[in-house]
């Protein structure tokens, strides 16, 4: 019978990969290629304004991503490439509301709240009838 005396040292070997990785791994999860917007949207008298519609462009790449508010009025935009951002804020009743400049870096996160101001709301509703003449001869 021959022995192999290369097995114990690939059995190390295979070992100190396992315990390395296993060491350096949690640090690799930890490193993030994305930034995130968050902020909270609320009206002149500070409350919240729930359904209000968030955008932001990327004006390297053209890139949109959209959200909403939810009932607190809050909102977050997670997965952003890294760049400069353009966020437009609207609702319903209000007036839009455009940032420009926003940078966003990688593993980072960018608040941006807003104030929205009533828009004034305007409507005209036309009704416009003629009559119509009776034949009384038939």
């Amino acid at each position: 019978m021959r022995f192999n005396s290369s097995r114990p040292a690939i059995r190390f070997t295979c070992a100190l990969i396992a315990t390395t990785l296993t060491i350096v791994s949690p640090s690799l999860n930890a490193q993030t290629l994305y930034g995130s917007l968050t902020g909270n949207i609320s009206d002149s008298s500070a409350a919240a304004i729930p359904g209000a519609k968030v955008e932001a462009y990327n004006t390297g790449t053209a890139a949109i991503k959209l959200t909403a508010t939810d009932e607190r009025g809050a909102y977050l935009i997670s997965d952003l490439q890294p760049g400069t951002y353009r966020v437009t804020i609207s609702a319903a009743s209000f007036g839009n509301r455009i940032q420009n400049g926003i940078v966003v870096t990688a593993n980072t996160v960018v608040r941006v709240d807003a104030n929205l101001a009533v828009s004034s709301v305007s409507e005209t509703v036309e009704i416009s009838a003629s009559t119509v003449g009776l034949q009384t001869d038939r």
